[in-house]
């Protein structure tokens, strides 16, 4: 089978598992450990593995002590530069036997078993023994030592990726047949959109990972062949940064300037210049697709159409009755959606007199200059994260590492700390609810939409996962009905 693939996060998924790892809905299923155990403080899990699990390429059993050295490997910054962050708070891991280790964390850890599952995370299991040969280690660029669906057996990098069937892997279908189905799978790996979509559409490539919503119809319309669509749990945001300086001032500072910007927002019209590509959801990172998503109104207090007048209003209460001029807006035209959502949003603004210029500048300039920084307001986005307490980890709290819009909320600390450390999933799920409504209330986000994924494939593939976000990739049980023309 050929598809089409542009991301490495996908690759490396498809040679190597994990513990964990989400299904396409996001809901967390058992991969390499079978099930898990953990005590009445969350604080402790014992994983349970898969017996029979083998590492491809250099046929040995997958075991506990696989697993203890790969935490270690992680947690190792000068071997490992930033993977310790994947790791979480791991104490330390204790190998009870061949096929259970347990891991003992720093406190209690409700969603410890997701975070394993998340996007970028490299909590991919090695072979001890490759960990500790200098030769073997220093080959995990081109040999794939993983213990994933399918094997790397040729490969240019960032162009094309050749597959072949994992003899042992260690899933079956529910009738115990042997996964996967397909003996041999192709990426080709093509930027170009418009050369991307005409490969599948004249039968050079079977399926489509990602498709952009310009070419959407066009799949969609093709006989033989399915388009689909899903939300996602990617997003674009305006970052109004608390500590940027304009006039001596810092009007982002003020929690009525952020509001106003909030009421003074269309979103139902930037969706609508977004060609739909979009979900309205709450000005939050946590997506409507994440499990454990908050139910209040995404209108909630602001509304989903413009208020011109509440937004005057608040501006002239914040010290601005004749409106508010700022520097220029920072923003990348990474995905095609962006520069019509930025234009808009310009000109919304403008009604209630938030005048300012937008600057376009390279990906590479944005977050080499712009990004994470003090001195500018700027547009921004979050790829799909799979563990929906992340980007509050990371980039909401007020001391997180990527805290953009230098937000600091006593309440919403609060908040936080409280999900993050619980026992029970009441708790958390009231905790983490209360934080999710106290951002979209009072953040430096404004959040212009969590974006659609858009995928295609011929209608003689079956089974193709879609999946949750782009570092994942599902062909354990694809396969091709006989019908399907020969490549």
């Amino acid at each position: 089978m050929k598809g089409i693939t542009a991301s490495d996060y996908a690759v490396r998924e498809t040679m190597y598992s994990r513990l964990a790892n989400v299904d396409e809905n996001l809901e967390l299923v058992p991969e390499l450990a079978k099930e898990w155990e953990t005590n009445d403080a969350v604080d402790q899990y014992t994983f349970i593995l898969n017996e029979g699990a083998k590492f491809a390429t250099i046929d040995q059993e997958v075991l506990a002590e696989d697993v203890k050295a790969t935490v270690e490997l992680m947690q190792s910054e000068d071997r490992v530069s930033s993977a310790a962050r994947d790791v979480g708070p791991v104490e330390s891991v204790e190998i009870e036997d061949d096929y259970r280790i347990r891991f003992d964390l720093e406190h209690s850890d409700i969603v410890y078993p997701r975070r394993m599952a998340e996007t970028g995370s490299t909590f991919n299991i090695l072979p001890k023994n490759v960990i500790e040969d200098e030769e073997m280690y220093s080959n995990l660029s081109d040999t794939d030592y993983g213990s994933g669906p399918m094997t790397l057996t040729e490969f240019s990098e960032g162009s094309e990726y050749v597959f072949e069937a994992h003899d042992g892997y260690f899933k079956t279908d529910s009738d115990g047949n042997q996964l996967p189905y397909v003996d041999k799978m192709t990426w080709k790996v093509n930027t170009d959109a418009v050369s991307r979509v005409n490969a599948a559409v004249d039968g050079r490539t079977d399926a489509l990972q990602f498709l952009g919503k310009t070419n959407y119809s066009r799949i969609k319309n093709t006989d033989g062949m399915t388009a689909i669509s899903k939300p996602s749990p990617s997003f674009q945001l305006i970052v109004l940064n608390e500590n940027m300086t304009h006039n001596g001032e810092k009007p982002f500072s003020k929690l009525k300037v952020r509001k106003a910007f909030k009421h003074a927002m269309d979103r139902e019209e930037i969706k609508s210049a977004a060609n739909d590509a979009t979900v309205i959801a709450h000005h939050d990172p946590v997506s409507p697709v994440h499990p454990t998503y908050a139910d209040f109104d995404p209108g909630l207090e602001f509304g989903t159409t413009a208020q011109p007048d509440e937004a005057k209003r608040l501006l002239e209460e914040a010290g601005y009755p004749d409106g508010l001029d700022l520097p220029e807006l920072i923003y990348s035209p990474n995905d095609p959606l962006t520069p019509p959502m930025i234009q808009v949003f310009q000109e919304q603004m403008n009604k209630v007199g938030i005048n300012f210029e937008i600057q376009q500048v390279t990906e590479d300039t944005w977050l080499s200059d712009y990004w994470n920084g003090d001195s500018d307001w700027y547009w921004s986005e979050w790829s799909s994260r799979i563990e929906e307490t992340t980007v509050h980890r990371l980039a909401v709290r007020s001391d997180g590492p990527w805290n953009s819009g230098r937000y600091a909320n006593d309440d919403f600390d609060e908040a936080y700390d409280t999900y993050s450390r619980a026992t029970g999933q009441e708790t958390f799920d009231e905790a983490f609810k209360r934080a999710q409504k106290i951002f979209h209330k009072t953040g430096a986000w404004l959040v212009l939409g969590h974006t659609k994924e858009y995928t295609g494939h011929h209608n003689y593939v079956k089974n193709i996962g879609f999946p949750a976000s782009e570092s994942r990739s599902y062909h354990w049980d694809d396969y091709l009905t006989s019908d399907a023309p020969e490549k």
